[in-house]
């Protein structure tokens, strides 16, 4: 019985869930990272625009501004360097968060390296190159938040 409540869960698959839903597992891989990580990162964003002072919101308000044009002009623009460091942290969690999918049969990156591990019994040349592909994403990541950081820094960069 493929798939099923006592059945191995296999992609294309339904899982136990699939009497309900009839999902497979990278369905449910997908659906459950999203709204594990959506949950954080929508109060990162409420957190954001609530940080810009109150003062900002009525000096814009006053000014004759309708309320998207305060959004647009006034509070993302000041939110937004708030929320790219807790952001950036979100999206390295995230990476870190979807070994866990493992656990429904969806292969990643950790399930591949334990799978040639068994067939080869390199465990150390193995382990070492996952780790430093999982280090060149996050690496790579923490870099182009520096650079976003660096872009929406209050003072002016001058070049000489």
């Amino acid at each position: 019985m493929p798939g099923g409540v006592g059945g191995k869960a296999r992609e294309g698959f339904p899982i136990p869930i699939s009497p309900i839903v009839g999902m497979n597992a990278f369905s449910s891989a997908v659906l459950a990272l999203s709204l594990f990580e959506g949950a954080y990162i929508s109060e990162v964003f409420r957190a954001g625009i609530l940080s810009v002072p109150r003062g900002q919101w009525e000096a814009a308000y006053s000014s004759g501004l309708n309320s998207f044009e305060v959004y647009r002009f006034v509070v993302l623009p000041q939110a937004v360097r708030n929320i790219i460091p807790p952001l950036t942290s979100q999206a390295i969690s995230l990476i870190k968060d979807s070994a866990l999918v493992s656990t429904i049969a969806i292969y990643d990156l950790t399930m591949r390296g334990q799978a040639i591990v068994a067939e080869t019994f390199l465990a150390f040349e193995i382990w070492f190159t996952v780790a430093a592909i999982y280090l060149a994403i996050t690496i790579s990541l923490s870099a182009l938040v520096s650079v976003l950081e660096n872009r929406f820094r209050n003072e002016p960069v001058w070049s000489g």
